[in-house]
């Protein structure tokens, strides 16, 4: 014959394994993401660098209404260089261009409808995310000065 006592017991017992289990499954999953760089953290390296389009040299330092030209290393399936830059602490410039390995870049202008002219400081920030776009992961970045 069962008892209220037994009974009670018992049923403490299952909301006291029950209580374990939902603390520490959460805890065994904590940090892992879905999606494209669940699997390791990337790593990545950026370097920019004024470019000129036509065969003139750059005098290797960035100018506005020139070009910089991203070197990007990553083992990030989903990497993307985001750049800003700024006049006297007011954003004028916000570009974000996403790359693939073995991709060439394309050279990004310096310049923009609220940039018309002027010195400037600027930072590109190499991130990873998912394939949606959630979990951005900063791998590298650089700041640089533009010249008028």
């Amino acid at each position: 014959m069962v008892t209220k006592k037994t009974s009670a017991s018992r049923i403490a017992l299952w909301a006291a394994l029950v209580v374990l289990v939902l603390s520490v499954v959460p805890a065994a999953f904590a940090g892992k993401g879905g999606g494209g760089n669940s699997a390791a953290s990337p790593t990545g390296s950026l370097s920019v660098a004024p470019f000129s389009s036509t065969n003139a040299p750059t005098t290797g330092l960035f100018h506005w209404g020139g070009q910089a030209m991203y070197s990007i290393t990553s083992t990030s399936t989903y990497g993307y260089v985001s750049l800003t830059c700024y006049q006297s602490g007011t954003l004028v410039f916000a570009n974000n261009t996403g790359f693939h390995s073995g991709w060439p870049t394309q050279p990004v202008y310096l310049e923009s409808a609220a940039w018309t002219g002027g010195a400037a400081k600027c930072n590109a920030v190499l991130y990873a995310s998912n394939s949606d776009g959630s979990d951005p992961q900063s791998l590298a970045t650089q700041s640089f000065d533009v010249a008028a």
